[in-house]
């Protein structure tokens, strides 16, 4: 962009470095009139100026905006014929006048050559280094350079040379890097839009423009799309470092970004016609096409392997219960899906992982780094870059690939690749810069091998490998989703079957009392009846009768109670346990006064809970110790309470029968025994009852026992308080 200050409406013109080359001209018209508004200096008389700009008044007024340079045709001036291309930049038309070489020799013929021989040869080309080969060989035919480098850029703008053909005698770059400082990211954006650029003569001396409407000034002129566009004094005092006069450039653009560079040197002045210029145009955007082409196909074998991989993922959680815990359970396919050499999941404060990973500590802060940078997939190759322990174990993972799951806890899978140290060949020092107050100004004077060992960075995640794990935690969050949804759904459903279980067995035992009680009555009655007559065997048959009604209305009872306890809602209240213990006690002491028990309940204990269902606790427990202790004599039973673990628990203990504690398990199952019923009475459904009890006051509850050796059962109350020790 020229400022008012290059560009001087007076009679004598300022010298501006870097407005157009000397070996043309320029004309700028107006796009609204198109009368002329400035003009290269270099032309011979305005008068020769309008001539040649009235003969293509018509072409001028057909040129379409927002293309580059279109042909407008000749004209003649000077005692040549010129050949004129022209743009529109904004509120003006820049035309550019060239002479017209003979079609003969380098160049005769170039887009022909393009479409005959290279097009068939691109697409024969299987490889992305194939390619550029092709390309370079071309290319130095195509514009008669004595080199011709093809090159890519990396990530961090630096060039690598992929390709070369070279006359002998010029220094040879294949295998080089060219450092990003040579091309900074501005001159890149311009390569974007501007694919084309020549220097014909880097010792040329640039040629200023000329004023000629006094209501114009030069601000919003761009020169950024202008082939006789000259260049920083910086970029030509470059090329004369680089023993280059004349150079050429063709932009690759792959996906719309700067993918690489056709970069050509002569070590003399060198003029290209147009029609060589347009072949190499030409042939640069076959590359470019074949390129995406190419890097598509190799994209798209790679994310297809990759998904095959994901869907291994997929489908072994799919079988599990579809946490994420369960991508490590085969972390094969996993590893593979990136080519990684570990593999870690780490969910808050809990990490899990597979393969060579660092250690626990460093995993748990690289996650919370990750977590707080906000997205969704995070990639580094230089892991110490941003994080500084990460060159403590470099060797283990100096790369990590990453994708976050939840935006609301940190749930983060990581990938790691080791170091991998190369050997870099730059094409000079890219450290080398003139010294002094203009150093900043100058470039980098030597271009001879310079050799670099490069550690602490692995090998580069592709971006088939972010795409790979972009969609692995795109079909993770659906299927955790999923599956979160289906339980949920089961849970209603459970509840709901819960729900009409316990209507239908409360309906059931209370449909059953009546008959149990009309049977029992006259079971008694018939009894009574068989002893008058002295039928001793019949008053024994019904005996047995009565035996199974009476166990048959326990067990209704035993539903009833267990269903009231499941609908029943907890209110708490302080609850004085030691009471509680001590009027269950007094009551089974008046029950059994014959029975002899040493029975102690520590005073003091309180908590906080629902009275109702702690008196029930309560009253089952010691009625089985009671019942289990009634073959010792004295009996020993206790209850008490204190602090086991870091948490209260309360406890009833007794010296009784006990039982063996590898069955322990089902000793809360309803009507399930260890003893037989000649052994003790009852259906086993007292600690059914308190489990119950115990659960819907939020608490736990377990049992210690031995046979021979009496039981202790320990329960918990959830958030409820208490006092008291073991």
């Amino acid at each position: 962009m020229l400022s008012d200050a290059e560009i001087d409406c007076a009679s004598e013109p300022i010298r501006v470095p870097g407005s157009i080359q000397p070996h043309g001209w320029m004309a700028i018209l107006d796009a609204g009139d198109e009368h002329i508004v400035a003009h290269s200096e270099n032309w011979p008389g305005l008068a020769a100026l309008e001539l040649a700009v009235h003969g293509l008044r018509s072409a001028i007024g057909a040129l379409q905006p927002h293309l580059p340079s279109q042909m407008l045709g000749h004209a003649s001036a000077d005692g040549q014929t010129w050949t004129c291309v022209a743009h529109r930049s904004g509120g003006l038309i820049l035309l550019e006048f060239e002479p017209t070489m003979p079609a003969v020799g380098v160049g005769h013929g170039a887009l022909q050559s393009v479409a005959d021989r290279f097009a068939p040869q691109l697409q024969d080309a299987r490889s992305i280094p194939q390619l550029c080969s092709l390309a370079a060989l071309q290319m130095k035919e195509l514009s008669g350079f004595g080199r011709c480098l093809v090159y890519r850029f990396d990530p961090n703008g630096h060039g690598e040379v992929l390709a070369e053909v070279a006359d002998p005698g010029y220094a040879s770059y294949q295998g080089h890097w060219f450092p990003a400082s040579d091309i900074p990211a501005q001159a890149r954006e311009l390569y974007v839009a501007n694919q084309f650029r020549m220097i014909p003569d880097a010792n040329a001396v640039t040629v200023p423009l000329h004023c000629v409407d006094a209501a114009w000034t030069a601000r919003g002129l761009d020169l950024s799309m202008a082939e006789l566009r000259s260049v920083s004094p910086v970029h030509l005092q470059y090329m004369r470092n680089m023993e280059t006069l004349a150079s050429m450039s063709v932009s690759i653009i792959v996906g719309g970004r700067l993918w690489g560079m056709i970069s050509c040197h002569n070590r003399t002045p060198l003029s290209m016609s147009l029609d060589a210029r347009q072949g190499c145009r030409y042939l640069g955007r076959l590359l470019s096409m074949q390129m995406e082409v190419l890097e598509g196909l190799v994209n798209a074998q790679e994310l297809l392997q990759s998904r095959k991989l994901a869907f291994q993922v997929l489908a072994g959680m799919g079988r599990s219960d579809a946490t994420l815990e369960q991508l490590l359970q085969t972390p094969e396919p996993l590893l593979r899906l990136v080519d990684a050499t570990g593999v870690a999941l780490v969910h808050d404060e809990d990490c899990w992982s597979a393969g060579v990973v660092p250690e626990k500590h460093h995993l748990l802060a690289l996650a919370r780094q990750i977590s707080a940078a906000g997205v969704q997939t995070f990639q580094v190759a230089r892991l110490a870059s941003i994080y500084a322990e990460g060159r403590l174990f470099a060797d283990v993972a100096s790369g990590v690939l990453a994708i976050s799951i939840s935006r609301v806890r940190r749930h983060v899978v990581l990938w790691f690749r080791p170091e991998v140290t190369e050997t870099l060949m730059w094409a000079g020092d890219p450290r080398d810069k003139s010294r002094g107050p203009q150093a900043a100004l100058s470039p980098r004077s030597s271009f001879a091998s310079f050799h670099e060992e490069v550690r602490g960075q692995s090998r580069r995640w592709s971006s088939a490998d972010i795409a790979s794990v972009g969609e692995l935690r795109n079909a993770l969050i659906t299927l955790v989703l999923t599956r979160a949804q289906e339980r949920e759904l089961l849970s209603v459903d459970l509840a709901r079957a819960k729900g009409d279980i316990d209507t239908f067995t409360q309906s059931m035992a209370h449909e059953l009392r009546q008959p149990l009680i009309s049977a029992g009555g006259f079971g008694q009655l018939a009894k009574q009846q068989f002893v008058a007559a002295g039928d001793l065997q019949g008053a024994d048959y019904v005996e047995r009768v009565l035996k199974s009604v009476s166990q048959i209305s326990a067990i209704s009872d035993t539903v009833l109670e267990l269903a009231r306890i499941s609908r029943a809602a907890p209110r708490h209240r302080v609850v004085d346990i030691s009471a509680l213990a001590s009027a269950a006690l007094d009551t089974l002491q008046r029950r059994d006064p014959s029975r002899q028990v040493r029975a102690s309940v520590q005073p003091g204990m309180v908590a906080l809970t629902d009275p109702v269902l702690m008196k029930l606790v309560l009253a089952q427990l010691l009625d089985n110790a009671w019942k289990f202790t009634s073959t010792m004599n004295p009996a020993h039973i206790a209850v008490g309470s204190g602090d086991v673990g870091g948490q209260m628990h309360w406890w009833v203990r007794d010296d009784g029968a006990g039982f063996d504690a590898a069955s322990a398990d089902g000793v809360f199952l309803p009507f399930h025994r260890f003893h037989s019923a000649g052994e003790f009475s009852g259906i086993g459904a007292g600690l059914a009852i308190v489990k119950s009890a115990i659960t819907r006051m939020g608490g736990t509850v377990r049992v210690e026992s031995a046979p021979g050796q009496g039981a202790t059962v320990y329960f918990t109350l959830g958030t409820a308080s208490g006092s008291g020790t073991v």
